[in-house]
């Protein structure tokens, strides 16, 4: 998995030890070199991706959610997890579309 791209710190936070920018991680303390301070713009695209993003798994559940619902409640009790969507999130969504249609 690739990593986002973070902004670096100068310096470690944890120990003050002085840091080059390709540092990942401090040599002297071991703490991760990022800065924490995250522009709003970039949380809230972040947030929106991540209720709205989710490949094939809305259509592998949409799918086994119309034509034997049981099976869904059943993979995810027995951990066959990571071919649908997580509950609350699918809840999350189908809310937001439920009252969007609402007013129009």
């Amino acid at each position: 998995m690739a990593r986002k791209h973070r902004n670096k710190t100068p310096a470690c936070a944890n120990c003050g030890t002085d840091l080059r920018k390709e540092f990942e991680f401090c040599p002297h303390c071991g703490q991760e070199n990022h800065d924490l301070r995250v522009p709003f713009k970039t949380f809230l695209y972040e947030f929106v991706e991540n209720i709205t993003h989710f490949d094939t798994k809305l259509w592998n559940t949409l799918k086994v959610l119309f034509t034997k619902p049981g099976q869904l409640t059943k993979d995810f009790v027995e951990g066959k997890r990571a071919r649908y969507v997580h509950p609350a999130r699918f809840y999350v969504f189908t809310s937001v579309i439920f009252f969007a249609l609402l007013l129009v």
